[in-house]
Parts: structure tokens; C-alpha cells; sequence
């Protein structure tokens, strides 16, 4: 598995921990995979992806979409997917991380990585509702929410939480 892209240099670097070109998408696809059954190489991949993003240098942005909100959701749907208490213990420490950033630089960054708390993106993919949607989700805050990273509706979760396994 090849995290950056298609062809090499085809994917600037910082596009490595996104989810349309990166680490995230890769394990969520591969989540969603070995949900509906066991196989080595999704189990693999999930491994170098889930590995990426837990351990890379935080990302430029902390949006949903393409930020360090991406990869919580990641290792969240990794650990309450699969049943896994790894991924969510590192969705924990990468949340202290930029928790720790946040603080240090004055806000969260959002949208283009412009200066922290310059601009009040409302937008649930680029803007504060999804980063505060996947620290939610990660922490439990006594709510078990849908997975949005996975697509998962509402009606699946509870469904899912009411089904013996």
C-alpha cells in the first residue's frame, strides 16, 4: 500500500494525513472491509494507515476534512469498529497533541491554516463542527455518536448498539 497517491509525486506531502489522499481514507476503507469479514492485506494496510495517522507530525490544519479531525475519525472508527482499544488510545494522545497546539498558538486552525482563531468556519467538514464532532466521538462524553467518516446514519448506530454481538 501506497499512502501518498497513485504515481509517485503525484500527491504533494501534505496531503499524506487527508482523507481523500491519505492515511485516514485508507484506514477508513479498510474498516469498512473488515467489518464485512477477515482479510489479510485490508488488515495490513489498516495497520501502516491507523500507524500514519496516529504517529505523523500534527498536519497543517485541524479540520475534519483534511486535518488532525480526519484522523481522530480514523482511529476512532478503527477501535469502535473492530473492537480495538489501540486506535482509540492513540486518537487520545493525538488530541492531547493538538490540544497542546491549540493552546500553545492561540486557537484551532481551521480552514487554510491561517492564524489560529482568525476566521470562525462553520461548515461541518472545514470548520469547527466536525473537529468538535470527532472529539466527541472519540472521548464517548457519554454519547455514542454516528460515525460520519464511515457515512454511518443515526438509525445504524442505535440499531448496531441494540444488536447482541
Amino acid at each position: 500500500m501506497r499512502i501518498a497517491g497513485a504515481r509517485p509525486g503525484e500527491v504533494e506531502r501534505r496531503f499524506l494525513g487527508s482523507w481523500c489522499h491519505g492515511a485516514p481514507g485508507v484506514a477508513l476503507a479498510r474498516v469498512a472491509r473488515l467489518a464485512a469479514g477477515s482479510d489479510a492485506a485490508a488488515t495490513a494496510d489498516l495497520e501502516v494507515a491507523l500507524a500514519y495517522a496516529a504517529d505523523a507530525p500534527l498536519p497543517e490544519v485541524d479540520h475534519l476534512c483534511c486535518g488532525t479531525a480526519g484522523r481522530l475519525s480514523a482511529l476512532t472508527a478503527a477501535g469502535r469498529t473492530l473492537g480495538d482499544a489501540a486506535p482509540l488510545a492513540a486518537g487520545r494522545r493525538l488530541a492531547r497533541r493538538a490540544l497542546a497546539r491549540a493552546e500553545g498558538s492561540g486557537g484551532w486552525r481551521i480552514s487554510g491554516g491561517e492564524t489560529p482563531g482568525e476566521r470562525a468556519d462553520l461548515g461541518f467538514f472545514r470548520g469547527y463542527p466536525g473537529l468538535a464532532w470527532s472529539l466527541i466521538a472519540l472521548t464517548g462524553a457519554g454519547v455514542e455518536l454516528p460515525l460520519v467518516a464511515l457515512l454511518e446514519l443515526p438509525s445504524e448506530r442505535r440499531r448496531r448498539l441494540r444488536s447482541p454481538s
